[in-house]
């Protein structure tokens, strides 16, 4: 509970309970309600009970944690609804004593079943508060996150409810012994000011959740439609006439004009335009990026880089004075950032013309594929052992990039997992090899080191693998803005992306030219 910095830590407190719980209670409108079951949708929102005393200051902290998952990738905004400390203490069995949840379906859903439990009934003199953070969200939330919040105000506002957590003898003397003089502490004061990261928090903001922002906005909506003017019904206004001087399509001798799509405007549209991301701009930087670039220099596999080689492969009819022409179109590239195999992979056959003397050898795209995918993978495995592997066999890796044949390659490759194998036994045992991403300028100094690295092997590297390298940053920036449960999923895709952008750069310049 200290990592939350809800309450000051000095003196220090003495935590008795720290436990997943399941509360239920009886709403006056919706009946029977309940908090605490698990959730696939907010796998990692448990609710959870605290249960904290300080002797020294005779205060005493009773809170119920819930932590709420908007997306995946993002971190979950805690919550805290504080007890207050002068309930009726009457209604408390002081023992403490383990009950039975034999046949509470409720309780079997929220995993409690099967186990002794703890029963505590709360009877409130006034309604609780709810910790949340000040920031506000821009759009409402929906589906689980909404009846989460909605569940949580529910309970906040209620003046009794019962919590089920699990039992223990440690927890039931510690309980004994505090609840034996809970009428003369007092509730710690929170921390509002410094907590949540020093962006501050308060008291019930449901608002600025976005709970209760989409009745509101249904609201504005129906008093203007009332206010509105009710004009006549579709059905009291007669058709209008259909004859040949109201319908020009029906004249022959007219042309017949069409107008093309045009997807220009499909690439600016953000792509998380209708999720729940917080924050300005919408989409993230490097995702946007990634779009224009895409846009600019579109793939091989894309129709309009398809057309534009059967175009190019269709110059056979070129007369022998535009012999020169069809040259310079067949060695047309548009610029482009992404690398010198992606721009000329694609395989093309040009038809026999009187410009025989040209020869132009593109070497397919499936090879280059396989060689940059084989190479990411084997340093993705090195790295297990050696982490400078990309340092220490720098010279081994250029080589396998550039491997005339599969036979070359194979014979490469045995010899740079040999050296691989003596370099990882002479370099000195280390506790962790595995890098962790925590901060940004963190994932700054990786981004960093991969491009002195490309830059070393080539002048112009960053800027032919600039798509790789955006799309590295973005992995990396999944890696910080996971939580605990999904950051070792999200390091291993971006190591694997660390390993495509070093591989990618063993094979720039296999795809060749010739005239």
């Amino acid at each position: 509970m200290n990592e939350y910095g809800l309450v000051s830590s000095d003196p220090p407190w003495k935590w008795v309970v720290e436990k997943p719980c399941f509360v239920s209670w009886n709403h006056k409108e919706e009946g029977p309600s309940s908090l605490g079951q698990l959730s696939p949708v907010n796998s990692t929102s448990k609710l959870t009970i605290h249960i904290g005393w300080r002797p020294e200051t005779n205060e005493l902290l009773i809170a119920l944690h819930l932590p709420v998952s908007i997306r995946a990738s993002r971190h979950p905004r805690d919550m805290f609804m504080i007890i207050p400390c002068d309930f009726d203490i009457s209604r408390l069995d002081l023992s403490f004593a383990p009950v039975q949840a034999d046949g509470r379906l409720d309780l079997e859903s929220a995993g409690l079943a099967d186990c002794n439990l703890f029963h505590v009934s709360f009877k409130l003199f006034k309604p609780c508060d709810v910790v949340m953070p000040q920031a506000k969200r821009q759009k409402p939330v929906k589906g689980t996150p909404k009846e989460l919040m909605a569940r949580l105000k529910s309970l906040s506002e209620t003046s009794s409810f019962d919590a089920y957590f699990r039992f223990d003898t440690f927890a039931q003397l510690e309980l004994r012994k505090v609840f034996a003089s809970a009428s003369q502490y007092n509730t710690p004061r929170i921390l509002l000011e410094s907590m949540y990261d020093g962006r501050g928090g308060g008291f019930n903001l449901w608002l600025n959740q976005g709970l209760g922002v989409e009745s509101v906005d249904a609201m504005k909506l129906d008093i203007k439609k009332s206010d509105s003017y009710a004009g006549p019904s579709r059905q009291d206004i007669p058709p209008p006439p259909y004859t040949s001087d109201t319908i020009p399509s029906l004249d022959l001798n007219k042309p017949h004009v069409e107008v093309p799509f045009s997807d220009a405007s499909v690439a600016s549209v953000s792509i998380y335009k209708d999720s729940d991301v917080e924050g300005v701009p919408e989409t993230p930087f490097w995702v946007r990026m990634r779009r224009i670039m895409d846009y600019r220099s579109p793939s091989v596999e894309s129709p309009v880089r398809q057309g534009r080689f059967k175009r190019a492969a269709s110059l056979g009819s070129f007369s022998e004075k535009d012999a020169r022409l069809e040259k310079q179109i067949c060695l047309f590239r548009s610029p482009t950032f992404g690398p010198l195999l992606r721009e000329a992979s694609a395989p093309v056959t040009f038809a026999k013309t009187i410009a025989d003397h040209q020869d132009v050898v593109i070497i397919p795209m499936k090879s280059s594929n396989d060689r940059l995918d084989d190479i990411a993978r084997w340093l993705y495995t090195a790295w297990s052992v050696l982490p400078s592997a990309h340092h220490d066999l720098r010279t081994e890796l250029l080589a396998l990039g550039a491997a005339e044949d599969q036979p070359s390659f194979a014979n490469l490759r045995v010899q740079c997992s040999t050296r691989l194998a003596f370099a990882a036994a002479r370099a000195p045992k280390q506790a962790s090899t595995s890098p962790v991403l925590t901060e940004m300028s963190d994932a700054e100094a990786h981004i960093q080191e991969i491009v002195r690295w490309i830059n070393d092997v080539r002048a112009d590297g960053d800027v032919a693998l600039m798509r790789e390298l955006v799309a590295l940053a973005g992995a990396a920036m999944d890696v910080v803005e996971s939580g605990v449960d999904v950051r070792a999923e999200k390091m291993e895709g971006f190591m694997m992306c660390k390993a495509r952008c070093i591989a990618s750069t063993c094979v720039l310049g296999r795809a060749v030219t010739t005239l």
